[in-house]
């Protein structure tokens, strides 16, 4: 049976965060071209060394981001008529929501990646395989986890 890990009671129908409850907007647009989304940031954590020869503290640095989106082809066309000079990578540094919906009447969670930029666009075509969907890397400034 599938849990709610913030308040350790059982869900009754066993219902958890799903693809089709996801929704992402950027700049204030909402994306429905969208097969994928993947983000994370990492933050430098070193160790510091005292007397003896184990840790006696840690020290955090720079915490870095990593994102990617995955757009269908249309999408993709779509932001580039919109775009300056037809190119994604000449967007203003641009906001994307991400909504996650446990059900309709309940509270929604957001992750927000904050001054995003595409860093390219690319296409992968052959005669065997129809034009799907594209992953575009992004740049971002941070991540706001679980915004309310």
């Amino acid at each position: 049976m599938s849990y709610n890990p913030q308040h350790g009671i059982p869900y009754i129908n066993g219902k958890l965060y799903e693809w089709a409850k996801i929704i992402c907007s950027i700049a204030g647009v909402t994306i429905t071209g969208i097969s994928a989304i993947n983000y994370s940031e990492t933050e430098e954590t070193t160790n510091v060394f005292g007397a003896g020869k184990y840790p006696i503290g840690r020290r955090k640095g720079q915490i870095t981001t990593e994102a990617s989106i995955t757009l269908y082809k249309d999408e993709i066309t779509r932001l580039e008529d919109a775009a300056p000079f037809g190119r994604l990578q000449d967007y203003a540094p641009f906001d994307i929501e991400v909504h996650f919906a446990e059900d309709v009447v309940s509270k929604q969670r957001t992750d927000i990646l904050k001054n995003c930029s595409f860093t390219n666009n690319n296409l992968s075509a052959a005669t065997d395989n129809n034009i799907d969907a594209v992953e575009l890397t992004l740049v971002c400034s941070h991540i706001e986890f679980g915004v309310k």
